[in-house]
């Protein structure tokens, strides 16, 4: 988690536009430094992660739900999408 952690850390501080994504994710790899194969495993669940959230905005749309609810201490019950 802390390497995700830093690979969006780093992705927010660049702020990339969707089509330097790649680019930026191996930026961050490579500022981890090594190991690498970690890193990139790691950067490759978040590129992954990217290109499913362009294909179906309503998982987009349950991420940005489950995450308030986080935020407000409620906890949701009931059947989940599954992208």
């Amino acid at each position: 988690m802390e390497l995700k952690r830093r690979i969006l850390q780093h992705l927010a501080e660049v702020d990339p536009e969707p089509a330097d994504l790649e680019t930026t994710l191996i930026q961050a790899v490579d500022a981890i430094g090594p190991p690498t194969g970690p890193a990139r495993a790691v950067a490759l669940v978040v590129w992954e992660e990217w290109q499913t959230a362009c294909r179906s905005p309503e998982w987009v749309a349950q991420l940005l739900g489950d995450a308030m609810q986080e935020s407000t201490g409620e906890r949701r019950h009931g059947r989940r999408f599954a992208p």
